[in-house]
Parts: structure tokens; C-alpha cells; sequence
């Protein structure tokens, strides 16, 4: 089982949980995560300083020893409504 987590990340580095969608199948989910990631590389933020709200998107692996994926994007309400719509 695998899940993607969408959360945003505040000036005080407390993550908060927007969305999260478990699935049965690890290709479908690492499918979606990858596309996302991809889609959206123009926002997505390499390091990011103290007091700058961002947006989280991580695929976790349960039941493994496997690293999870994350990647930070800038965060605008505009860009979390459509990653929340497709999650």
C-alpha cells in the first residue's frame, strides 16, 4: 500500500495534512506522483528559506524500508486547489 500525502508547510515549518489517497496499487500511485512532480517542475522549490510557505508532495511507502519521495513546490492557493483536485 501506497500513499500520496498533499500538505502545505507553514512559515513555523508545521505541515498540515490537505489531502491523502491510499493505493492498492504502488505502480498507479508512483504513476501519479512522478506526473505531478513532472507537471509541475516549473514550481517546485530545490531549498527553501525560513518563514516561506510551501507545498508538500510525498508518495510514503508503507511496510518498507524504501526512502519516500517529496518534493517541495511554491505554494499559491491556486496551485493547491489543482493538486488537490487530482489527488
Amino acid at each position: 500500500m501506497v500513499d500520496i500525502n498533499l500538505k502545505t508547510i507553514d512559515e513555523s515549518e508545521e505541515e498540515v495534512i490537505v489531502k491523502n489517497h491510499s493505493f492498492q496499487d504502488e505502480g498507479e500511485a508512483k504513476d501519479l506522483y512522478y506526473k505531478l512532480t513532472e507537471e509541475y517542475a516549473e514550481q517546485s522549490v530545490p531549498f527553501f528559506e525560513k518563514d516561506e510557505k510551501l507545498i508538500k508532495i510525498e508518495l510514503v511507502k508503507k511496510d518498507s524500508d524504501e526512502m519516500d519521495s517529496e518534493c517541495y513546490l511554491e505554494y499559491s492557493r491556486e496551485l493547491l486547489h489543482s493538486l488537490s483536485e487530482r489527488i
